[in-house]
């Protein structure tokens, strides 16, 4: 049993990350998540004769990758789909409603569950660059807001981004679909029609405690190359009902190096930086007070948003406000530094002020 939990662990963290939808095995090879281990085996089989001889094989199935798998893509895939414990991760993030299905759920189940993958991962293609999300709304697909339409918080805004609409179709599903049994029912069902000893439902035991984990993470690594934050702060909001802690921890985990590495820039900056220049009276010029800031110059800090109440105080982990001559630039959903105790609850918040 502790094998088994250890195998779908490692396998999730192998998912975890924008590529989540990208690395699946059943998207990588276009076999069905039902598929008999004899049908997947020809399926390999064919697709290394034509290899060999030197025809391409094209993707496959519904939401095909984006380009066309290498040799060695399909190989670990194919790997994947061969050992039971490490496929039934995969199953858990595709399509269930396959022609081959078998179970005894009922076909909303599997309507809402496809509904929420296909949302996901078309919302991940698009922030990837792997082309556009799809205009034309599917049966039961996203909605992208027309106009202004009241509802709560006013009128919502038109962003022509049809990905926006996919985050929310995304987050909506899969918190509902996760607060069902019957989606661990049919995944205790897939263990059994699996029919190997070396899966057992312990494996369902680990997926239903770390799936909302490998959700968040897909958004929390986005923070961490996204050129456009503010926007990527709203789909963030999004998934706070994974859990107490859970998106923080997630974009702590992708940002953390970030901050390694720039403050790692910072400190050789300051070795290799000459000494400083002496003004018209030979003495070296004042560093700025606190309150002011020297042009071009910017300064960033992470906690609640800026009161005047709080002062005016050069501090990298207070929350001051800016000094008069700067304005405040961006915010996004960010962790604290390691040296700051984890923020309980929800992610705190990143403020940049640049001087002029």
């Amino acid at each position: 049993m502790g094998g088994d939990a250890s195998v779908v662990r490692e396998r999730l963290r192998e998912l975890s990350g924008p590529e989540l939808y990208r690395r699946n095995a059943f998207r990588v090879t276009g076999a069905s998540t039902c598929a008999a281990r004899r049908t997947i085996v020809r399926r390999r089989q064919q697709i290394a004769t034509a290899a060999k001889a030197g025809v391409a094989v094209g993707p496959s199935g519904e939401l095909p990758l984006p380009g066309a798998a290498g040799p060695e893509e399909l190989r670990a895939a194919f790997d994947v789909l061969d050992h039971p414990q490490r496929r039934i991760v995969d199953e858990l993030f595709w399509f269930w409603d396959a022609p081959d299905a078998s179970c005894p759920c009922e076909p909303e189940l599997h309507r809402q569950h496809d509904e929420a993958v296909r949302a996901h991962a078309r919302a991940l293609d698009a922030e990837l660059g792997g082309g556009e999300a799809p205009r034309r709304r599917a049966a039961g697909g996203p909605k992208r807001p027309a106009g202004k339409k009241k509802g709560r918080g006013g009128p919502r805004r038109d962003t022509g981004r049809p990905e926006d609409g996919y985050w929310q179709t995304a987050a909506r599903l899969w918190r509902m679909l996760l607060g069902q049994r019957a989606v661990w029912a049919h995944l205790r069902h897939r263990v059994v029609a699996l029919d190997d000893k070396r899966l057992t439902e312990t494996a369902v035991t680990v997926l239903e405690a770390e799936v909302r984990r490998v959700l968040v993470s897909a958004v929390a690594g986005l923070a961490a190359r996204t050129q456009d934050p503010a926007r990527l702060a709203r789909s963030c909001t999004q998934w706070t009902w994974t859990g107490r802690g859970v998106l923080g921890e997630a974009l702590e985990e992708q940002l953390t190096p970030l901050y390694e590495s720039a403050e790692s820039e910072l400190r050789e900056t300051g070795r290799n930086s000459p000494a400083p220049s002496r003004n018209a009276t030979g003495r070296r010029p004042r560093p700025p007070r606190p309150g002011h800031c020297a042009p071009g110059s910017s300064r960033s800090w992470s906690g609640s948003p800026p009161s005047p109440a709080s002062g005016c105080r050069w501090a990298w982990a207070n929350s001051p406000i800016p000094p008069p001559c700067c304005s405040t630039t961006a915010r996004w959903p960010c962790p604290p530094p390691r040296t700051r105790p984890r923020p309980s609850g929800r992610a705190s918040t990143c403020w940049t002020w640049r001087c002029g």
